[in-house]
Formats: structure tokens, C-alpha cells, sequence
């Protein structure tokens, strides 16, 4: 049972960080990070080996329980917040509350038993710490209970890091709910019959807490990492986009005289904006090539990427159109338009080699520079590309 504690702990922590980090990069959310980092802190001031240094006082456990409300309370925030929905407490409630749950630090230096057992035994022979439970109990099973209602209603219709995140959260608070009713049973023995034997029980109930945590810890950790996923396989896009992205930049309007270097758009820390970014430049600049795509192939991408490079050569030598089928019309949708366009960048190295084969009237592009000076004599072409012919 000791390892499976420290091991919720150590877990808690680590998804703890995770939420730093991505509070401090602008994508995290400050009521998962309260919730996970305050279970983080209650749980650690329940190991035996903290209790031992630090000594079992009153104080202590009372600030454990309320880190472990307020971890409860922000976890029906966290989930109001994603799914949408919204709840609010009176204020005198929460005054209330507070109150309950200080009501052992009447005796704020007492020292506790070392053992669970003998700690239980106190609680149920105290009414300050009775009052306290009574608080504890209530609030964990009603937040609890609140939160795991909306999680799996919610988490049953909803797909990806989201819903693994809510059925996480939902299943773990389902668990914390049977914590909340095993304790009470704990406790409701040993004042009906001080002195039982609730080893058992006691047994189940830290089995029940440190599977609920372990539970929604390992949720939110399933749920970064399929976000990690997400970002990676961006930035990989980014990597294949770039080279069509850098050759068709003269045809796109932008903001920049250059564009930035490929291992700076793909480590930007905004890498789906950029991606955004590259697909509307890079369509932005197949349509300004339209009229100047020689007619080729439109299934085969080396034939596509060979087409567009003809036509970008065309431009920047001041050339007239050609008869020209121009590219295929982009799918609909930026999803499609990206998978499409990534397609044609993975070909784009390979066009240059082939284009006299792939795209018909290539050979003869070794004249071009001969049909632009004539171009550029009789005042035909494109306006203002013959300042700009090398």
C-alpha cells in the first residue's frame, strides 16, 4: 500500500510540472494546475516519512485536508470549464466550510498517533475533529460526485485528448466518492465501537484514494501526451512545407522581405500559427502562379511540383503565360489543403531532375533567357517583371 501511495504521489508531481510549464507557455489552464498541484501537496504531508519529519500535529493534518478540498473544488472548476458548464456556491457556504474544517486547530500543536489506526481513533473520539470530517466528507462527495457526473456525460460524447482527459477525471472522482463513503463507515464504527478492529476498511479506503488519484493523474498525463503528439506532428509538417513555402515566396504577398529559416519555424513556440501561416502563403502564391503552370500531369505529385517550379521561373524571367491547364484546385477545408500541399512539398526535391520528363516543353526552358530579352523589347509580360528579370 506504501508503494502504491508514493507512487500517486510522484505522478502527481510530474503532471504538476507538466501544468507549470504549459501555464508559463500560455496553454495550460490555472484551475487544473490549483487542482493538481494542491493533491500534489496534501498527499505529500501524508507520507509517513514527511509526518515523521515534520512531526503529526493537528496542524498538519488539517492543512493536508483542506489542500485536498480545495484540489477537489478546482477540479469541478477545471471540468466546468472545458465542458462549458457553469455552477455557483453562495459565499457563506465557503465561510462555513472554512470554519468546519478549522475546528481541530482549537489544539493546533497536538500530536497525532504515527499509525493510520491509531489516528482514526482519535478523529472519532474528538468532536472538533468529527466536525472537521463531517466537512471534509460532505464537500469531497458532493464536489466529487458533481464533477464525475459531468466528466463521463460529457466524456462519452466527446473524441481525443479531451475526452480522455474527461473520462479520466470522471472514472477518478468516481473512485474518490467510494473513498468518501468507505472513511465515513471507518469513522461511523469507531464511534458506534470504539476500539473495533477497521483495518479492512481502513485498507480499502487508502486503496480506493490512491487508485482515484493514480486514476485521474494518469488521464491528464495521456491527455499531454497525445498533445505533445499534436504539436510534433505539426512542426513536422512545418519541416516538409518549408522548401515549397521558401521557393514560392516572391509569387505571396507578406509582411517580411525574408522568410525565416526553416529550424526557426519549426522550434516557433506559435508552430500551429505558422502552419496556418505557410498553407494560406503557399495557396496565396499557387493562384498567382495559375496562368504561368504548363500543362502536366495533376495525379502525379512530381509532375505538380515540377509544373509550379516551370512556373515560378517563368515569372521571375518576365515570360509570357504558356497554354496552360493550371493547377488542380485545392481540396476543401485547411485539413485537406495541408495533406494535399505536404504531398507536393515531399515531391518538390525531386521535380528539378525530372521536369523535361514529367511536365512536356521543359527541354527547351534553356531558352527562356533569350524569349525573356525579347519579351522584355517588345513590352509584353507580366507589368513590372522586367525591372525585376535577372
Amino acid at each position: 500500500m506504501a508503494e502504491l501511495v508514493t507512487a500517486g504521489v510522484v505522478v502527481l508531481w510530474a503532471v504538476t510540472v507538466v501544468e507549470v510549464v504549459r501555464a508559463v507557455r500560455g496553454t495550460g489552464t490555472r484551475s487544473l494546475l490549483v487542482a493538481v498541484a494542491a493533491l500534489a501537496a496534501g498527499r505529500t504531508l501524508d507520507l509517513d516519512a514527511v509526518g515523521e519529519a515534520l512531526g503529526r500535529t493537528t496542524a498538519l493534518a488539517a492543512v493536508e485536508h483542506a489542500l485536498v478540498v480545495v484540489s477537489a473544488v478546482a477540479v469541478v472548476a477545471f471540468t466546468h470549464r472545458i465542458t462549458g458548464e457553469r455552477r455557483t456556491v453562495p459565499r457563506p457556504v465557503w465561510v462555513v466550510l472554512a470554519v468546519m474544517l478549522a475546528a481541530p486547530l482549537v489544539d493546533a500543536g497536538g500530536l497525532l498517533p504515527a499509525t493510520a489506526e491509531g489516528r482514526a481513533a482519535v478523529y472519532a473520539s474528538s468532536v472538533p475533529w468529527l466536525v472537521h470530517w463531517v466537512a471534509f466528507l460532505v464537500t469531497l462527495a458532493v464536489a466529487l460526485t458533481a464533477g464525475a457526473r459531468i466528466a463521463l456525460r460529457n466524456g462519452r460524447l466527446t473524441r481525443g485528448v479531451l475526452g480522455v482527459r474527461l473520462v479520466g477525471l470522471g472514472a477518478g472522482q468516481v473512485l474518490g466518492v467510494l473513498y468518501t463513503a468507505l472513511k465515513a463507515l471507518h469513522l461511523g464504527v469507531l464511534v458506534v465501537s470504539p476500539g473495533s478492529d477497521v483495518r479492512l476498511v481502513g485498507t480499502a479506503e487508502q486503496a480506493a484514494l490512491s487508485s482515484a488519484i493514480l486514476l485521474v493523474a494518469t488521464g491528464l498525463v495521456v491527455g499531454f501526451a497525445a498533445t505533445v503528439a499534436a504539436d510534433v506532428a505539426t512542426r513536422r509538417r512545418l519541416w516538409v512545407l518549408w522548401p515549397v513555402w521558401a521557393d514560392l515566396w516572391p509569387h505571396a504577398p507578406h509582411l517580411d522581405d525574408t522568410p525565416p529559416g526553416r529550424l526557426r519555424t519549426i522550434f516557433s513556440t506559435d508552430a500551429r500559427i505558422r502552419e496556418v501561416r505557410l498553407v494560406v502563403e503557399i495557396g496565396d502564391a499557387l493562384r498567382a502562379l495559375t496562368p504561368y503552370v504548363p500543362a502536366h500531369d495533376h495525379t502525379d505529385p512530381v509532375a505538380s511540383a515540377a509544373a509550379l517550379q516551370l512556373a515560378s521561373r517563368r515569372v521571375g524571367q518576365g515570360l509570357p503565360p504558356p497554354a496552360a491547364s493550371g493547377p488542380r484546385p485545392a481540396e476543401a477545408g485547411f485539413a485537406a489543403r495541408t495533406r494535399e500541399l505536404s504531398t507536393l512539398a515531399r515531391a518538390w526535391p525531386r521535380a528539378a531532375a525530372v521536369r523535361a520528363q514529367v511536365v512536356p516543353g521543359a527541354e527547351v526552358e534553356g531558352g527562356d533567357d533569350a524569349v525573356a530579352a525579347q519579351v522584355r523589347a517588345s513590352g509584353d509580360g507580366p507589368p513590372g517583371l522586367a525591372e525585376r528579370t535577372p
